[in-house]
């Protein structure tokens, strides 16, 4: 019966939440590294990162609070950005295949970046 009512069967792992993915790889000014949180205000929820000195110290004038809405597709738009320039310099793989240019930019296409061609 137990087994029955679980959340999710024996062995299946779970998605971490959106964002989680950054977590420990940004950082801010100071080099404190950016921590992602939520806070729900009529029951939505509204993603943030912040700097991970305000989970331990408290309210710090100079620490970051970055909404998620406004950073991840920027930063997904500046790695795609990237990945373009490298493919059209066809220096993004080890052994350059000019074959493969197109089937890699329509794979960039479809990733859901914002990048201008």
């Amino acid at each position: 019966m137990l087994t029955e009512a679980a959340g999710r069967k024996r062995g299946e792992t779970s998605l971490p939440p959106p964002g989680a993915s950054l977590t420990g790889k940004l950082v801010d000014e100071t080099g404190d590294r950016l921590t992602p949180t939520h806070t729900q205000k009529g029951g939505r929820r509204y993603r943030y990162y912040i700097s991970s000195r305000l989970v331990t110290g408290g309210s710090d004038k100079s620490a970051r609070h970055t909404p998620a809405r406004a950073l991840e597709p920027a930063l997904a738009s500046g790695i795609a950005t990237h990945l373009r320039a490298r493919v059209d310099q066809h220096d993004l793989l080890t052994l350059p295949d000019l074959t493969g240019h197109n089937g890699m930019l329509e794979r960039l296409a479809s990733s859901g970046a914002d990048v201008a061609a």
